[in-house]
């Protein structure tokens, strides 16, 4: 039996990192359901804005990446599962990244146009008015 006085000064200090690390692992080994239901959110939401579009290519990897994670999570590779997550998540929000752009250039370009529009309509006005005015004289 050991007295408190026998034991050395930081000897608990180890059997702490231990602990920590085993919990970690732990942690680790768990599969990434937050992450998978995020991509999967985010695949939804990027599709529905015209990812398809406009990013077809990184939407069809992000599907693509989520099966492979789905599958590494029934195959028990959760390592491999929480990589492809967050691969898929990244490739999704990347699509809808492309999608908002493409979105925002089509309303500048609208922006614009109608802008062009007005000034138009308003130098026709100011022209018949002038005529108008400048003739009656």
């Amino acid at each position: 039996m050991t007295r408190e006085s026998d034991r050395k000064p930081g000897a608990s200090v180890p059997c702490a990192i231990l602990v920590s690390a085993a919990l970690l692992a732990c942690s680790a080994l768990q599969p990434p359901a937050d992450t998978m239901a995020r991509a999967d959110q985010t695949i939804a939401q990027a599709s529905a804005a015209g990812a398809a579009d406009h990013a077809a290519l990184e939407i069809e990897l992000a599907r693509e990446k989520l099966a492979a994670a789905e599958r590494a999570v029934r195959d028990d590779d959760l390592a491999e599962a929480h990589r492809l997550a967050e691969q898929s998540l990244a490739e999704a929000q990347l699509a809808q990244a492309k999608t908002d752009a493409a979105a925002a250039e089509r309303n500048q370009r609208e922006t614009r146009d109608s802008v062009w529009t007005l000034a138009d309509e308003t130098q026709r006005t100011t022209d018949a008015l002038e005529d108008a005015v400048g003739g009656t004289k």
